[in-house]
């Protein structure tokens, strides 16, 4: 049976999802404690091309770990050949997009239809976090922050 994936520029849905998978699977095999990739990481991530598809996003968030010293991995963590590349591609963003608070917004709707579903599907909310990949008091905050009022 063959399977044809779209390539990771096509999908760049999938971007977040993976990087809570990698995120948590890094946390385990290294026994660290990273909780995130900044805004910043997380723009340029969904701006970048991915020539290399899922095994580079894997390996930029394996080298954010190697170099992350808190919990959140910053730009400096990341292999800056990424973000140069992301910085050209995203040079006519601003005016093409409506400004700067474009990204934050789907991300936010990302995130929001996530929770949701996974809310939906699982029978209560440890579930649901660890159907996300997340941990309850994450799910929590996150439900606060997107005005999530939908319970189990």
């Amino acid at each position: 049976m063959q399977l044809n994936i779209p390539p990771l520029r096509d999908r760049k849905e999938d971007i977040l999802p993976l990087t809570a998978y990698y995120l948590d699977f890094f946390n385990r095999t290294m026994q660290k404690q990273i909780k995130d990739l900044s805004d910043e990481v997380k723009s340029l991530f969904f701006h970048y091309q991915w020539p290399g598809n899922v095994r580079e996003l894997r390996n930029m968030i394996e080298s954010g770990f190697n170099l992350c010293e808190g919990e959140i991995i910053e730009k400096e963590d990341i292999d800056i050949n990424l973000f140069n590349l992301a910085n050209e591609n995203t040079s006519g963003l601003k005016a093409d997009k409506g400004g700067e608070g474009f990204l934050k917004e789907q991300i936010r709707i990302f995130e929001r239809k996530a929770i949701t579903d996974a809310i939906k599907k699982c029978d209560n909310l440890i579930k649901a976090a660890d159907c996300l990949g997340i941990s309850r008091q994450t799910l929590n905050n996150k439900m606060k922050e997107l005005e999530i009022t939908e319970h189990l």
